[in-house]
């Protein structure tokens, strides 16, 4: 059974807007049958008018990637070297005309701009807004679990690698986006979390257990051991 999240939405920033509407084209991640991971990503057009992101369908309304934008209203959208986060909510009315005269500005040299400014393609234009982690996925009712070996301890099918909101994969993330991201995989049922105090050092186990500090359910934490921080690398030395 599938339970969906509220979706709270909020207004793209002044220099997220234009670094993702610039490039000629972006792409948009929908989600798989499981609601949690993402699927093949889609290349799509995309404008902007006033402070706002707007996408449409070549296809029109039977496009696969708009059904799953306004099924499940919500995906990812890439562009400019970022990945965002996103919600959908699909557009009528008169703005389709300025719409239209921004794909035109846009795309004015490309052969498939005639069919995104006809009425099939304006049915299926979608706004798209910036949304939080931990409210733009849908979530299973009930999270699969897993035993570890002998010892009986049960976690998880899904576990959450938590290195790359602090340490290694370029600068550390915003903390508050991070600790949103796993109340978001602690509310969805996860409660395996991979860390480690080389990560950092030590401000990776601090966001992890501050974000889960909270939680009286059971979690458990897969850290990593044997490094030696002090820089001594005597034999006997690690653990």
């Amino acid at each position: 059974m599938i339970e969906p999240l509220r979706i709270e939405m909020s207004s793209w920033s002044n220099d997220e807007l234009p670094k993702i509407a610039q490039p000629m084209t972006c792409t948009f991640h929908r989600f798989r049958d499981d609601t949690v991971t993402y699927g093949t990503p889609t290349w799509i057009w995309s404008v902007a008018v006033d402070d706002d992101l707007y996408v449409r369908a070549y296809s029109g309304q039977d496009s696969t990637w708009y059904k799953a934008a306004v099924r499940q209203r919500a995906g990812r959208i890439s562009a400019a070297g970022m990945m965002k986060e996103v919600a959908f909510e699909p557009v009528n009315g008169p703005i389709n005309y300025r719409i239209d005269d921004a794909y035109q500005a846009k795309y004015h040299n490309s052969p498939y701009l005639k069919p995104m400014i006809t009425d099939p393609a304006r049915s299926a234009t979608v706004k798209s807004y910036r949304a939080r982690p931990q409210i733009v996925i849908q979530r299973r009712s009930k999270m699969q679990k897993r035993k570890l070996g002998r010892s009986g301890l049960e976690v998880s099918a899904i576990g959450l690698g938590c290195m790359g909101m602090s340490f290694s994969y370029g600068p550390p993330k915003d903390k508050r986006e991070m600790i949103s991201l796993l109340h978001a995989a602690v509310e969805r049922g996860v409660t395996f979390f991979d860390t480690a105090e080389v990560y950092g050092p030590y401000t990776n186990e601090e966001l992890v257990g501050e974000a889960l500090a909270s939680y009286q359910r059971p979690s458990c934490d897969c850290d990593e051991f044997g490094f030696d921080l002090s820089g001594d690398t005597r034999p006997g030395r690690l653990a």
